[in-house]
């Protein structure tokens, strides 16, 4: 629990830095940020199309401008020649197709780049999740670590959203058997993948243990510490349901739906 709450918004992104130079895939948390190597993925738009000097000097961020800022992602209206357009959107879509192998279309991506790249590339994307609000500026000179921070202030609301709407669905689902807090429940479904969405309580200990055999949950008499072969249920069920793909909320226990120690929602 304590590692699930350290991703602060319960969650990873995408940082794409977009330039016709150098394209850089940053996957991030709060408190991570790793530039990832992409086989397969023509980093420029040379290395897709060929030599554009003459046609993309009308796009070029300033150099020395170390910076990003926030901003809205609007559609491309800008005034440069309708065949440099083209040009940049055909390798913005040849772009998207490659790295569309690489992302996770369950996460977030926050785009950094000019802003008419910003427009292009969300006008070409198939990724389902490219954020209408990215970082407007020159990319290329700033680390991951810079571009994961500027991009956490964009990414923090949208993962809030999920939590807040996830509490919201459990209480509609309550009642249809999709939705528990029942501990004896909610082992052998993480086992199992079910989990969809999962909140367990930080700072609290449930000792017992699970038998995967016999999908019987064993809790332990007395609760003042692990003893034998017993461990922390709610660690157990929060690893179980991320390794098969579902999000794991670590709040406080206030705010795990109905106040208990977990509470899940599940897929079927």
């Amino acid at each position: 629990k304590p590692l699930f709450s350290l991703l602060d918004g319960d969650g990873r992104f995408y940082v794409l830095a977009l330039s016709l130079k150098n394209v850089r895939l940053i996957a991030a948390s709060r408190h991570s940020a790793e530039e990832l190597d992409l086989p397969g993925v023509p980093r420029s738009a040379r290395e897709a199309l060929g030599d554009l000097t003459r046609q993309d000097t009308q796009l070029k961020a300033n150099p020395s401008t170390r910076t990003v800022a926030r901003s809205p992602v609007f559609p491309a209206h800008g005034t440069a020649e309708d065949d440099t357009k083209a040009v940049v959107l055909n390798f913005f879509n040849l772009l998207d197709k490659a790295l569309l192998r690489h992302l996770d279309r369950d996460a977030p991506v926050v785009l950094a780049g000019v802003e008419q790249h910003l427009a292009r590339y969300k006008t070409a994307t198939e990724h389902p999740k490219v954020l209408d609000e990215g970082l407007q500026g020159n990319p290329d000179l700033l680390s991951a670590d810079e571009l994961r921070d500027a991009a956490w202030e964009i990414v923090q609301p949208y993962f809030l959203e999920n939590r807040r709407r996830a509490a919201e669905l459990y209480g509609e689902l309550l009642g249809t058997g999709r939705a528990t807090s029942r501990y004896e429940e909610i082992l052998p479904a993480a086992h199992d993948g079910r989990i969809d969405a999962l909140f367990v309580a930080r700072g609290v200990r449930l000792w017992g243990r699970y038998d995967g055999k016999s999908r019987d949950v064993h809790l332990q008499e007395d609760q003042t510490g692990p003893r034998d072969v017993s461990e922390d249920l709610l660690d157990l069920a929060a690893v179980q349901t991320f390794l098969n793909r579902g999000t794991v909320y670590a709040v406080p226990r206030q705010e795990v739906p109905g106040g208990q120690a977990m509470a899940a929602i599940f897929r079927y």
